[in-house]
């Protein structure tokens, strides 16, 4: 998907790491419920998995309601996204997530160490 190499430019850029944020969040902004969709399910398998270091670091799947999946456990399936995927970026203190209705289901804890900017 054209986004999700949009999203790889963003991130190899030389930009500082709020700019990046900054950018991600227009691309997030300009992605049909559709299009998170398939980003989300993409990034599940194949090729897609590629971009799924990117979905989570840039919080890309923020706004997909749980009610679209094809089940709606799949949100808080740890094997296919951290719950970074689900929270922007800036919606991170000191490495932990802040308590939101999308994460509520999952410990901050166990993601602490997986929400580092490991590239940036």
């Amino acid at each position: 998907m054209r986004r999700a190499r949009v999203l790889q430019f963003i991130d190899n850029s030389d930009r500082s790491k709020e700019e990046k944020i900054r950018y991600a969040n227009f691309v997030r902004a300009q992605l049909s419920i559709n299009e998170t969709l398939l980003l989300f399910y993409n990034g599940t398998w194949g090729e897609g998995r590629d971009f799924r270091h990117l979905i989570e670091r840039y919080g890309i799947l923020k706004h997909i309601p749980s009610s679209y999946l094809l089940n709606a456990s799949h949100i808080g399936n740890r094997d296919w996204y951290l719950v970074s995927a689900f929270q922007n970026a800036e919606d991170r203190r000191d490495g932990k997530l802040v308590p939101s209705e999308t994460n509520a289901r999952v410990s901050d804890d166990d993601f602490a160490s997986d929400l580092e900017f490991k590239s940036i």
